[in-house]
């Protein structure tokens, strides 16, 4: 099983570092995780730090930006069974959130 993780960024420098970090840190069980970040124009440290971890990165025009169509956009790039949606400021805070947030899916309790 492949977990996606699509975050949608712009100028999320700040706390894309702990967001990588803890996803990096996730006990998953054997279900594997791939990270694609969907940017939107950046200009600070953003992409330097996405590069740093090994992130898969596509891009989508400011111009053409609405939350939907990043997502979307996103989605296309990934390869995962399950899609997990995160913005670049939001930084889990335990090792099992991604094993916990997938585990209905899994285990067929939800579709």
């Amino acid at each position: 099983m492949l977990a996606s993780i699509v975050i949608r960024t712009l100028d999320e420098g700040r706390y894309l570092e702990d967001l990588l970090v803890m996803i990096a840190r996730q006990q998953t069980l054997g279900m594997q995780v791939e990270t694609v970040l969907i940017d939107s124009g950046s200009t600070d440290n953003t992409l330097e730090i996405a590069s740093r971890h090994g992130v898969q990165v596509t891009h989508i025009q400011k111009s053409e930006f609405s939350f939907g169509r990043s997502l979307n956009r996103g989605s296309a790039f990934t390869k995962g069974d399950i899609l997990v949606y995160i913005s670049g400021h939001c930084v889990p805070v335990g090792t099992n959130w991604l094993q916990t947030l997938c585990e209905p899916l899994i285990d067929g309790n939800a579709a």
